[in-house]
């Protein structure tokens, strides 16, 4: 995100000093120990990942714990608080996603969250003190999408649009 060929022509050393700088490599580290540290400290800004498994195995499960981890980490490289993420969904609906980010936070099981009328004001509670809300708020835009009728450069213009709009994520999920 944020970087625009000019051509599709160079030279291997035309760069070097863009080459060698901290900023071609910028892990965002997921929160997870062992898969940071087999990543060489988290997933990698300006990359491309793709997690494969079946139909509600936790794939959007996983990328919200990320994308939640992303918003509140600390960087001190960027003088701001967090990294900006642009969390694209395609079978989960607000609700639903809205409910994993509560469980994120709180640590209640997605089930548990409104068992009861103490356990719905006990996770309203929780996120009202939740330190890091007004950052996981400003940090993360989720947008859904309809499965199977978007294509790459369909996304990639979505992306642009939201850069324009002001919001330039730092990792798309």
């Amino acid at each position: 995100i944020g970087r625009h060929l000019d051509d599709d022509e160079w030279h291997p050393f035309d760069s070097i000093d863009d080459d060698l700088s901290k900023e071609t490599v910028v892990p965002i580290p997921t929160g997870i120990d062992k898969i940071d540290e087999l990543l060489g400290g988290g997933l990698h800004k300006g990359k491309i990942g793709i997690i494969i498994c079946p139909s509600g195995k936790g794939k959007t499960s996983l990328t919200t714990c990320l994308t939640g981890n992303a918003a509140i980490t600390k960087t001190l490289q960027n003088n701001y608080e967090g990294y900006k993420v642009l969390q694209i969904v395609f079978e989960d609906v607000k609700r639903d996603m809205n409910r994993k980010f509560i469980s994120k936070v709180t640590q209640v099981e997605q089930i548990r969250i409104n068992d009861s009328e103490d356990s719905v004001n006990a996770v309203r509670e929780m996120i009202a003190n939740y330190p890091d809300r007004n950052l996981m708020n400003q940090n993360i835009t989720l947008k859904r999408l309809a499965s199977g009728q978007y294509t790459p450069s369909d996304i990639k213009e979505i992306i642009k649009k939201k850069m324009n709009q002001g919001f330039k994520p730092d990792l798309v999920i």
